[in-house]
């Protein structure tokens, strides 16, 4: 597949990271998948903005790529990784999930069908 992908995403009821009554302020990169003959690894294709204080957020439209996101094939796993914020640029995990472009389109027709569509999100705790 070639052409571009438009997509925005949000999220509920994100685990607020911050202390002293502050509430975390979450970005989100995409990453792809490169299979090596040494093994897979992941690398960014993009970065949301950062939505300050809400753990609900809403973050802007993006239009990428199709091939910059999975080569062309829909169905190849892409990762969602949730970070909040912080100035320091080390930004604390909030949670991730693999899904694929497919995926994410299944999801928009359902959500336009009045569906509720959700990604598990998951938080390893190093």
């Amino acid at each position: 597949q070639k052409g571009k992908f438009r997509f925005q995403l949000r999220a509920f009821r994100l685990k607020n990271s911050q202390s002293f009554g502050n509430t975390s302020s979450p970005f989100f990169e995409m990453l792809r998948k490169l299979d090596r003959p040494t093994g897979a690894t992941w690398i960014k294709v993009y970065q949301s903005n950062v939505v300050r204080h809400d753990l609900h957020p809403l973050w802007n439209q993006a239009s990428l790529d199709i091939e910059a996101i999975c080569n062309g094939d829909l169905d190849r796993s892409i990762k969602i990784i949730i970070w909040d914020h912080r100035r320091s640029g080390k930004h604390k995990h909030m949670g991730e999930f693999e899904t694929t472009v497919a995926g994410l389109l299944n999801a928009k027709e359902l959500e336009d069908s009045g569906e509720v569509v959700s990604f598990q999100v998951h938080k390893h705790e190093k």
